[in-house]
């Protein structure tokens, strides 16, 4: 089952976003939390997927938070969107603890279903894909655009690793190496 740790202290915007979530999945679990050893407490005890954290918590900062779920090996990459109405904290967001998005106050509910639904269906298609470890990646493929109208596609199998060299990405397989050009690693 798919669960979300909301940590926001402001019991009206908790419950605003619980509607949003569950118009996406109803079958979400959704743990809530109004401060960070709240927080801390649920995130030892259970098995959270995403973490939607509000950057002005009671007693904290919700980076703080973030930096203490990062730092708990199960959680080294699990999903953080912050919900803010800071922008001056975003960058620091993006930097120290690489969040995937942050969804802005007052909340839009577009906005809200567009970040949640691309996060969580990926997420979902992970942990429900029915293989073990061992063929997981098997029938994964990578499409490489290598100029206009040419594509190479390589199957994630074959991939040894992805070198970033100035704005280009060179995907490195057992058959060669392509050059995916002007793109970043985190779009890659």
């Amino acid at each position: 089952m798919y669960s979300i740790m909301l940590a926001e202290d402001d019991h009206i915007q908790r419950e605003i976003l619980k509607i949003m979530i569950h118009s996406i999945d109803n079958s979400i679990e959704i743990y809530e939390a109004d401060s960070e050893s709240s927080a801390l407490g649920i995130i030892e005890n259970q098995d959270i997927n995403m973490f939607l954290i509000d950057i002005g918590l009671k007693e904290s900062s919700g980076l703080d938070l973030a930096m203490d779920i990062r730092n708990t090996p199960k959680y080294e990459f699990s999903q953080i969107v912050f919900l803010t109405t800071h922008l001056d904290y975003i960058l620091q967001a993006f930097k120290q603890i690489h969040c995937y998005d942050y969804i802005l106050k007052p909340y839009n509910k577009n906005d809200v279903q567009a970040v949640l639904k691309k996060l969580i269906s990926n997420e979902i298609n992970c942990l429900g894909n029915g293989k073990d470890d061992s063929d997981k990646h098997e029938d994964k493929e990578l499409v490489i655009k290598i100029r206009s109208s040419i594509y190479v596609v390589v199957k994630i199998e074959e991939i040894i690793f992805i070198e970033v060299k100035g704005r280009d990405c060179e995907v490195n397989t057992i058959s060669g190496v392509y050059a995916y050009n002007n793109i970043s690693l985190k779009k890659y």
